[in-house]
């Protein structure tokens, strides 16, 4: 190999290593996410994600707690492992997809939960009775 190939596959590395670097562990899902193909995503790749998702997922990922994130226009579908669960029968396919895909079931209900947060900035609280 000529010495500039070389150069050529070491920068790229370096880049690829520099892309999923906010990505760092985060166990099966921080994985998933790392291996997803999200240029068939609104989002895009990785390396156009603006900084205030990487640091969400960062903290999303190194949590204990189940956590999703919804982002950006259709809600594109973030987990992580403990919320694993949550999603049942859609894990792994619901990583990625529009929310109202992932829970289009129950939509109709939770549609305005996400609006009153994402358009109105105020939280919600269910208080289930058991």
């Amino acid at each position: 190999m000529a010495a500039g190939d070389q150069e050529a596959q070491v920068a790229t590395a370096a880049s690829d290593a520099a892309t999923w670097a906010f990505l760092k562990g985060g166990g099966e899902l921080g994985e998933r996410i790392r291996r997803h193909d999200w240029s068939q995503t609104p989002l895009g790749t990785p390396d156009q994600w603006p900084q205030c998702l990487k640091t969400a997922l960062q903290i999303m990922l190194s949590a204990g707690q189940p956590i999703w994130v919804g982002w950006g226009a259709e809600l594109t579908y973030f987990y992580n492992d403990p919320y694993a669960p949550i999603v049942g029968v859609r894990d792994p396919w619901a990583l990625g997809r529009p929310t109202r895909e992932v829970w289009a079931e129950i939509w109709d209900v939770i549609a305005p939960l996400l609006d009153q947060a994402t358009v109105q900035g105020e939280a919600s609280m269910s208080n289930p009775s058991c």
